[in-house]
């Protein structure tokens, strides 16, 4: 298990990711002064149609003002963000990259959001916080790196509140084949573990997380990978999600773009209850 985390934590780690995006960030806005969290979005495109996605996901869980939320797999923290943003939520952003969460905590002290975020170093696995203290846990592609699901899933279970909600959007297997490697994710199956949708909806019942929504959203998310392919060649922007997935960030975009359209992946957004 050790041996896989260190795995993910290599494919996700950047050498001076930091220095990279504040360059970046400095080129698009010409000033590193006065920065919003609207001027990270771009940064917030891990996942599948980005902000947009988020905003979604956080309707569709009904996210609550003030509430306090576990964002699992942070990130840059984008999401933990524009829950504190937009809804004043007290976030505890975690991830396995230690990068990632220095990163994530410098970006929310610039964007003055420091008060509603923090940033921890931890395993969605072996979460080091105590039981029942969240009203909602987050999750946007994670579980597609983790292995052990039962005890992810026991995990969540554990830190939320009773009627604690469990939001998330993430990347299924649809049929017999696997993704085309190198995605975001992963670079090759080692270290990509994927549920069925079947799967990851009877792993959530049987942990007591009864789904309240369930919405396939790969339709969707093909017509967003349509358009980004019919934009044509204009050079992409400094400041984007391909600093963090290095240089072959096109070919992972592009095939995972493919397992969608040829049914090798889905993708759905879910909401599901702590009895």
């Amino acid at each position: 298990m050790v041996e896989c985390q260190q795995a993910v934590i290599s494919h996700y780690h950047q050498e001076d990711l930091g220095a990279r995006v504040l360059a970046a960030l400095g080129e698009v806005r010409g000033s590193l002064e006065d920065l919003t969290a609207e001027d990270l979005a771009p940064l917030d495109g891990l996942h599948v149609r980005g902000r947009r996605a988020t905003a979604e996901l956080a309707a569709l869980a009904e996210v609550q003002f003030g509430e306090r939320v576990l964002d699992i797999g942070a990130g840059l923290g984008g999401a933990a963000r524009h829950l504190g943003a937009a809804y004043a939520c007290r976030v505890v952003g975690l991830d396995l990259t230690p990068s990632y969460v220095a990163l994530a905590a410098d970006l929310t002290a610039r964007v003055g959001l420091a008060e509603m975020a923090r940033f921890l170093v931890g395993s969605a696995t072996a979460l080091p916080l105590g039981g029942g203290v969240f009203d909602l846990v987050w999750l946007e592609h994670v579980q597609m790196n983790i292995a052990d699901k039962v005890r992810l899933v026991q995990e969540i279970a554990r830190v939320l509140r009773p009627g604690g909600r469990l939001a998330l959007y993430e990347v299924c297997s649809a049929g017999a084949a696997q993704p085309r490697f190198p995605v975001p994710w992963a670079d090759t199956a080692a270290t990509s573990f994927l549920l069925s949708t079947e799967g990851l909806r009877g792993l959530l019942v049987d942990n007591g997380l009864g789904v309240t929504r369930w919405r396939d959203v790969t339709e969707g998310a093909c017509r967003w990978f349509r358009n980004r392919r019919g934009a044509g060649a204009a050079p992409p922007s400094p400041l984007g999600p391909h600093l963090l997935m290095g240089a072959g960030a096109g070919a992972k975009i592009a095939n995972l773009g493919r397992s969608l359209e040829e049914g090798r992946v889905c993708l759905v957004q879910v909401v599901a209850e702590r009895g």
